[in-house]
This record gives C-alpha cells, structure tokens and sequence, in this order.
C-alpha cells in the first residue's frame, strides 16, 4: 500500500516472510499456539531467515514461516 515499502532490500530481492507455513485446519496460526512449546523450532526458523550463510542448509524446510512470492 505504500511505494516506499518497495525501496527495501529484502523486498527487491525476494527474501520477505511470513508466520504461515503451519495452520491448523480451522485457520489458525500454529505461530502462536505451537512455537511456545517448541522454541527450538521458531528460534531455528528465525536464524535461517536473517542469517542463511551460517545454517549451511541449502534445502532446509521451515516449520513456521514461508517466503513470500
């Protein structure tokens, strides 16, 4: 909604995401019911999100977020 949003270097290159990779059937966001139990999995996530050149996973599958297309 806002041009501005554009000029982000993680938007030109793709590299936004988001907490929706795990829903439960009826909609819900498994983020919030599931990643308190687990933290291993969140914090796990989270450091192949910001910092992918130390994970040395080139296949690794996310559990709570998605990459944005």
């Amino acid at each position: 909604s806002d041009r501005r949003l554009g000029m982000f270097d993680a938007f030109k290159n793709r590299m936004v995401y988001n907490s929706t990779a795990l829903t439960f059937p009826e909609g819900a966001n498994a983020w919030w019911d599931y990643a308190v139990v687990r933290p291993d999995l969140a914090l796990n996530d989270l450091a192949h999100i910001f910092h992918p050149e130390f994970s040395g996973e080139t296949d690794y599958k996310f559990v709570f977020f998605e990459r944005l297309k």
